[in-house]
């Protein structure tokens, strides 16, 4: 008979459930909502990071792109907006009336050019007008200011007059 109750005791001892009680389950999910309350609002600033780096490196490539399809037809191609004035809508990098390449709009950033550019033109030697460019979070007073050399090069540097 004594080893039917070792038995027993073993099975009584491995029937004890091994999962979590109400009390750990609600301490758990308290201390998620805490650092979800916590992480979201600098998410939002990562996505804003994200939407001005897009907006800036989609003028860069319409930029670099006009000046090698220049130097490689030699003849002048120019950047435009596809739509009125509004360089956000979307970019357009034209061989006279050929459309070489079209870049949709931006989203959650507005980009506007400094001075009265309508357009942006490479000559078949590389080269253009020196212009500037800014770039804005449509949530922030954070921006970026582009300037375009004569020789194609893009200088970006943060520029804090977009709220203003």
């Amino acid at each position: 008979m004594y080893p039917f109750h070792a038995t027993c005791d073993r099975l009584r001892q491995n029937r004890t459930a091994g999962g979590f009680t109400l009390i750990e389950l609600l301490v758990t999910l308290s201390i998620a909502a805490i650092l979800l309350t916590i992480g979201v609002p600098s998410f939002s600033y990562v996505l804003e990071d994200s939407r001005m780096d897009r907006g800036q490196s989609s003028l860069v490539d319409a930029i670099q792109f006009a000046q090698s399809e220049a130097v490689k037809r030699n003849a002048v191609v120019t950047v435009a907006p596809v739509s009125g004035g509004d360089w956000a809508n979307g970019l357009s990098v034209m061989l006279s009336a050929e459309q070489l390449r079209r870049l949709e709009g931006l989203t959650g950033v507005s980009l506007s050019c400094v001075g009265a550019c309508t357009t942006l033109s490479f000559s078949g030697a590389g080269t253009s007008t020196a212009q500037t460019f800014r770039l804005c979070s449509t949530r922030g007073s954070s921006g970026r200011e582009m300037t375009l050399y004569a020789t194609g090069k893009v200088k970006s540097a943060s520029w804090g007059g977009c709220g203003a």
